[in-house]
């Protein structure tokens, strides 16, 4: 909830939540908490999709939300290096986009989750 909440207040969309764990449930499996926050803030999007129109695969940006051994975990591909190197965004604007998609990601996760 904190995580959505910081999100949210700096202007991200959370597009969709997908609760694996009661996907795997339903078809009689168990598996720890483990949640998908599909997330999107269209200014940033536009931008790196007009660079690479590949950047559709990763948009809306997504954020693994998993428990382990009781500790709540969370993954995220790093847009200023691993996804700007799989779009081989380098330089301009769309570049500028991931680096602060990055630093706002960093910063609502430090200042959301304890």
């Amino acid at each position: 909830q904190r995580l959505r909440a910081g999100l949210t207040q700096v202007g991200f969309q959370i597009r969709a939540e997908l609760n694996h764990q009661r996907m795997a449930r339903i078809q009689g499996r168990g598996i720890p908490a483990n949640t998908a926050l599909l997330i999107s803030k269209p200014s940033l999007d536009a931008v790196v999709i007009a660079a690479n129109p590949l950047a559709n695969l990763f948009t809306p940006f997504t954020i693994a939300v998993w428990d382990q051994s009781g500790m709540t975990r969370l993954g995220h591909w790093d847009p200023q290096t691993d996804l700007a190197a799989l779009l081989e965004i380098t330089e301009g604007e769309a570049a500028a986009a991931l680096a602060d998609l990055q630093a706002i990601l960093a910063e609502v996760i430090k200042e959301t989750l304890p």
